[in-house]
């Protein structure tokens, strides 16, 4: 089950709320503003991009005007249509701009608001503990008021942020306080998304039964009670999962393609990538290839343009300016407090003063300083981390790699080779799962790794009509325990062996591909040995397509070996690499690497 479900959710609850204000602040035209921005509410259901051209209109109107209280209530409320548009750094640049003009003007409803969609817009920038850090202050808030709308609002909103947590059990207790308010208070509208919300976490836990009575109930409430009379995409899409888990295919593929048919309409782009991706593994499942190669090709499409759009760092970066403005303000306020205490003090009793502060404040810079130098420091080497982490993945999965199984495929198909369509399709499907579900991790299960090699190794046989052969050697003694081991080290080396050693051997018969593992004291061993034509004909050959492609592969091992290295307390990452000969003639290569283990 994926987030974008549930950030779906919290948008429609929200969105029908959000407009409605506390009157215990007064501002000047407070009723005109609100109502303008209900106003532009009620279009963004029907047209996102008309409803950011209305609010665009009312942020220069009020600007024009000076009305800092509309202006940043307008500014604030610009980043839902953002959010629904999936430009979250639009959006937090946004809020933030609009919480300091706020927390200026003491408009106590509109900081808790903002914080609301500040809290939301991290959940979808994979910072969900200040989501949640976020989201309690704006709940406090509106419990202290008896804001009761507002609050069984927030509470859903933390469900969510613990629901992306991984913590279903806390995150059902937040949806349920929020279903108590709506169930007494609220529209069945909204009583549907809860009853959605806690039906999703129960199937996250594979607790199918409750998760069946929730996803149905959420179901049978917006198909009848609601006033639209519309199921949203999530929930189709959810009990395409529930029966995905039971092993109904027909059912999980028919649901899949309701979710997706209202997606499209919405231009949900990051439903739409889950989407196609659980539709392409069940119609795989029900042996429909055809059409799961179409699927496959539009999630693949899709998730490349969308990973592109967001830069997480910006987002960053527009935070820590907020909270480091917010601080200077600070201490120049406490200064000029300080100052004013003291004006009727003797002379030499406010030169001491001065002379503490600018002390203080030396002191604080000086601190400050160092700080920042150290958080940038480390901020580098996570940046440098992530680029290693892309690099390898997009190495391990390059797009020429995808291409050519995607053409094997349609080859296979058009051929109307079916069975061999089949188990292509199975073995590249779970090699992308593999590759994906560990790409956020530095170490992987060596079995996973494993599987994960071999899959890679028979793709590529199969491509290469199957010139050459393997084997995968593994020691007793790694079969019997779990052993966890740095990963995105050994597939390019892999990959190394087959495409620029075996595949441009002058005889095609007869490559060989061997990989051994042994553990050897506190390491294990792993070499990687071909009989293809070594490395120095192998570069003669890669000069010659040097204008066309440049492998990255060992210089991104480099690099991730060298950052390994840093959480290591032995030098216990180690690479080799021999050139083999016969009689002064290349025979091959052997690629020794010395992993650590946990």
């Amino acid at each position: 089950m994926n987030s974008t479900k549930l950030f779906f959710a919290v948008v429609f609850n929200l969105v029908v709320c959000h407009a409605i204000c506390n009157t215990s602040n007064k501002f000047e035209n407070e009723d005109e503003v609100v109502e303008a921005l209900k106003d532009i509410n009620r279009v963004i259901g029907s047209n996102i991009d008309s409803s950011i051209l209305l609010v665009d209109s009312l942020i220069d109107h009020y600007e024009k005007m000076d009305n800092q209280f509309a202006y940043a209530r307008a500014l604030s409320f610009r980043s839902w249509p953002y959010m629904f548009h999936q430009r979250y750094e639009e959006g937090l640049k946004d809020c933030f701009t609009a919480l300091k003009i706020q927390e200026k003007i003491h408009d106590s409803v509109g900081i808790a608001k903002t914080k609301i969609r500040i809290g939301l817009l991290h959940l979808e920038t994979d910072e969900k503990k200040n989501s949640i850090s976020y989201l309690q202050e704006a709940l406090t808030f509106f419990t202290k008021i008896s804001d009761h709308k507002n609050t069984e609002l927030v509470n859903n909103n933390i469900g969510v942020a613990f629901f992306e947590l991984n913590q279903f059990d806390t995150a059902i207790v937040y949806f349920k306080k929020s279903l108590e308010y709506r169930i007494e208070n609220s529209t069945q509208q909204r009583i549907g998304y809860s009853l959605f919300n806690i039906g999703a976490a129960y199937l996250e836990m594979n607790n199918l039964d409750s998760a069946q009575k929730y996803l149905f109930d959420a179901k049978f409430i917006f198909g009848n009670k609601t006033k639209r009379k519309k199921v949203p995409h999530m929930v189709y899409l959810a009990i395409g999962e529930y029966y995905a888990a039971k092993g109904q295919h027909d059912k999980s593929i028919e649901y899949n393609k309701r979710g997706i048919a209202i997606a499209e309409d919405w231009g949900q782009t990051d439903v739409l990538i889950e989407g196609y991706r659980n539709i392409a593994i069940e119609l795989q499942k029900n042996k429909e290839l055809e059409e799961a190669l179409y699927y496959l090709n539009k999630w693949i499409d899709l998730k490349a343009k969308f990973d592109s759009t967001n830069n997480a760092s910006e987002m960053m970066r527009l935070k820590t300016i907020y909270e480091t403005e917010k601080k200077d303000k600070e201490i120049a306020l406490l200064t000029i407090e300080n100052i004013k205490a003291q004006q009727n003090v003797l002379q030499i009793a406010f030169a001491s003063i001065i002379l503490v502060i600018l002390i203080t404040v030396s002191i604080w810079l000086f601190f400050k300083n160092k700080s920042d130098k150290q958080k940038l420091s480390e901020a580098r080497l996570n940046k440098k981390l992530a680029e290693i982490k892309l690099q390898a993945i997009q190495s391990q999965m390059n797009p020429h790699f995808i291409f050519n199984c995607i053409n094997t495929a349609q080859h296979f198909v058009i051929h109307e080779q079916r069975e061999e369509a089949y188990d292509y399709l199975t073995k590249f499907a779970r090699l992308l799962r593999l590759v994906l579900e560990n790409s956020d991790s530095n170490y992987i299960d060596l079995q996973e790794e494993l599987e994960q090699i071999q899959l890679y190794i028979d793709l590529e046989a199969i491509r290469f009509d199957n010139t050459f052969t393997s084997s995968i050697t593994v020691d007793n003694e790694l079969s019997s325990g779990v052993f966890l081991i740095p990963r995105m080290i050994l597939q390019p080396i892999v990959e190394n062996a087959i495409i620029h050693g075996l595949v441009n051997r002058s005889t095609p018969e007869g490559g060989l591909l061997s990989i051994s593992f042994q553990l050897v004291n506190d390491h294990i061993q792993c070499e990687i040995v071909d009989n293809g034509i070594g490395r120095v004909a192998a570069r003669e050959i890669k000069s010659k397509k040097a204008g066309h492609f440049k492998s990255k592969a060992l210089p991104n091992i480099e690099d991730m070996m060298s950052i390994l290295k840093n959480d290591l307390k032995k030098n216990q990452l180690t690479l080799e690499i021999e050139d083999l000969y016969t009689n002064n003639q290349p025979t091959g290569t052997r690629v020794s690497i010395d992993l650590p283990y946990k």
